[in-house]
């Protein structure tokens, strides 16, 4: 399987395909940046059934489309998703975006996810693991009625923002999480 690896900066957003390459992983070093106003900065893409290797990020990530997100897990399956110490993704409209047919297993964040929703799942995330902070403006965690995750494990920061009609919840579920261990700090401005 053909990686990829983003190590300067590129104004384009980028692709990762589980059709042509399943398998394959997708880094981002400490030196990379994607920053655009493309719909998607990183797009996980594939036949259904098709299983991606790790993603994982070590730099930046910024995605300033209104309506996208800087990381958007389509009909595929990523089987571990990292956003590592010191490394951001940064969205105006979605952090991470999981798709309804989109799978990952562990996403685990030790550094900072940002967006109106840190992480927006439609579809299905094995576990959550955060030990950094994922902020949204609107929900922390958003998860709407197709989407299911396991486990949400979290020794860092969940939080929404405090401010504007839209802020609610550091984690609003409509769908299924089977267990939540706090051990860190998760704020809400209201009941979302």
């Amino acid at each position: 399987a053909q990686d990829t690896t983003i190590a300067n900066s590129i104004t384009t957003g980028a692709s990762w395909d589980g059709t042509t390459s399943p398998g394959s992983n997708f880094t981002i070093t400490p030196t990379g940046v994607i920053s655009t106003s493309d719909p998607y900065g990183v797009t996980v893409v594939g036949t259904a059934g098709a299983v991606l290797g790790t993603f994982l990020n070590g730099g930046l990530v910024v995605g300033s489309s209104l309506t996208g997100s800087a990381i958007n897990v389509g009909t595929v399956t990523i089987n571990q998703f990292t956003n590592a110490t010191g490394a951001t993704i940064s969205a105006t409209s979605r952090g991470v975006l999981v798709g309804s047919t989109g799978t990952s297993g562990a996403l685990t964040n030790s550094g900072r996810i940002a967006g109106d929703q840190a992480v927006q799942n439609d579809g299905s995330i094995g576990s959550i693991n955060n030990s950094g902070t994922l902020f949204g403006s609107d929900r922390g965690i958003y998860q709407t009625s197709t989407g299911q995750i396991g486990t949400i494990v979290n020794d860092g920061v969940i939080a929404a923002g405090t401010t504007g009609p839209n802020a609610a919840g550091g984690i609003a579920n409509g769908g299924l999480i089977l267990s939540i261990v706090n051990n860190g700090t998760i704020l809400s401005s209201h009941s979302s």
